[in-house]
């Protein structure tokens, strides 16, 4: 249950009423928990044209806020797109994912609900304004030939992002450790969307500490944890490691090398194999 709210009230106001609109203390309510929400490990997120958006459950919304006494799932629906009007979310309706509802909150609505940046004159700055869902895709300004090169990339960019972070658990999983209480794959998969723009990092850092990880799996670093507390920066550098043959034979790990190189860029960390 939200206990605080955690936004600009009066900013929050001036852009209602700079758009006709009005709000109160519960539409308030709903994008400070959208706002917490974001930040959790169980929140499902989809990066959709480089922008982090969360499945928002209207279910749950209304269950952390009994204050709120909302009777149904399309009283939370029709507030939630009053702050889309708004300009400080967008919305995006996944039907790869069983129609779920996702939102990202704008770039607008953190420097001026969040951050609590002086609001921009309509002369000057006009706000912001969404008016449907998936707007980016249906803008009705847009020509039909630049809807399709519109969807085109942002399908590429999905796909790009998707594939490039299931190789890194797969890296990981065949390399470091399959157990699932090391992988946590969706806890992984939304660590790896939130320092999306560190992929190369990533990758990087988990090649040389698959070279040098703990012999006992208990102390092998979990992938989530790697990831989020940025311990990947810890192994991006590229000295010569002597792996000594009191552990894994020498051919054994002369294999385990080769087998990297193989599926790996140029520039990994060069080793040394001695006996």
């Amino acid at each position: 249950m939200k206990a605080y709210l955690f936004i600009n009230q009066k900013a929050f106001i001036s852009i209602a009423n700079s758009k006709g609109k009005k709000v109160d203390y519960i539409d308030g309510a709903l994008f400070d928990w959208i706002n917490t929400f974001t930040h959790s490990e169980k929140a499902l997120k989809k990066l959709i044209d480089n922008k982090l958006f969360i499945w928002v459950n209207y279910t749950a919304i209304r269950e952390d806020n009994p204050m709120a006494n909302i009777t149904s799932n399309d009283v939370v629906g029709r507030r939630l797109n009053k702050l889309v009007e708004l300009g400080i979310l967008e919305k995006y309706l996944s039907k790869e994912d069983g129609n779920k509802v996702f939102f990202h909150i704008t770039q607008f609505a953190y420097d001026y609900l969040l951050e609590s940046r002086e609001l921009p004159t309509q002369k000057s700055e006009p706000l912001p304004t969404q008016k449907s869902d998936n707007s980016k895709l249906n803008n009705s300004k847009l020509d039909s030939k630049e809807k399709n090169t519109k969807k085109r990339n942002l399908e590429h960019t999905e796909n790009q992002n998707k594939i490039s972070i299931n190789e890194i658990i797969e890296f990981y999983k065949k390399n470091i450790s399959s157990k699932n209480a090391k992988v946590k794959e969706q806890l992984s998969y939304n660590a790896i969307v939130l320092h999306q723009e560190h992929i190369d990092k990533i990758i990087q850092g988990l090649r040389n500490y698959a070279l040098i990880k703990p012999k006992d799996e208990q102390y092998i670093c979990n992938l989530q944890s790697f990831v989020r507390e940025n311990i990947y920066l810890d192994y991006q550098m590229r000295e010569q490691k002597k792996i000594k043959s009191t552990g894994p034979s020498v051919e054994n790990t002369k294999a385990m090398i080769e087998q990297l190189y193989s599926t790996s860029p140029s520039g990994v960390i060069d080793c040394e194999v001695i006996s």
